[in-house]
């Protein structure tokens, strides 16, 4: 006889753990069980709320890690044409801020899951051009570094 602890959610939506253990140590000597249920609705709630925000995080990165693949496999082929003298490199115009969050937000979770605080903070120069500063530049090759 083992001690148990069950957690249950019923159709209304609360949530229930139930515990019980045998009335005694000696399994022989047992005679019955003792048992609680507990209302962990809230809990379980607001823990079904970090997962599902954490999810949409984990998703993210799986997206910017997947463009970045994207990229990579450009650059590849990129790399053919320069060797063949093919290549142009032409500048947009993209959000530089928006382009460092993404960049961050790649990495965000595995820096997460290796301790590692990853922060991006802009200086004066880059918060006096406003929120939506665009620069001529290569977005792909910013990335990279």
């Amino acid at each position: 006889m083992t001690p148990c602890n069950i957690q249950y959610r019923w159709t209304n939506g609360e949530t229930v753990l139930v515990q019980a253990q045998p009335n005694h140590s000696d399994p022989a000597k047992a005679t019955g069980w003792i048992g609680s249920v507990i209302d962990v609705t809230a809990q379980a709630k607001a823990e079904q709320e970090v997962l599902a925000t954490e999810d949409l995080e984990a998703l993210d990165a799986i997206a910017e890690c997947a463009m970045a693949q994207e990229r990579i496999a450009n650059d590849i082929l990129g790399l053919a044409q320069l060797q063949l003298k093919r290549y142009n490199i032409t500048p947009v115009a993209f959000d530089l801020l928006a382009s460092l969050r993404n960049t961050c937000r790649m990495f965000k979770n595995e820096c997460k899951a290796k301790s590692i605080d990853l922060s991006l903070v802009f200086g004066s120069s880059l918060t006096r051009l406003g929120p939506h500063a665009r620069v001529h530049a290569d977005p792909t090759r910013l990335a990279q570094m």
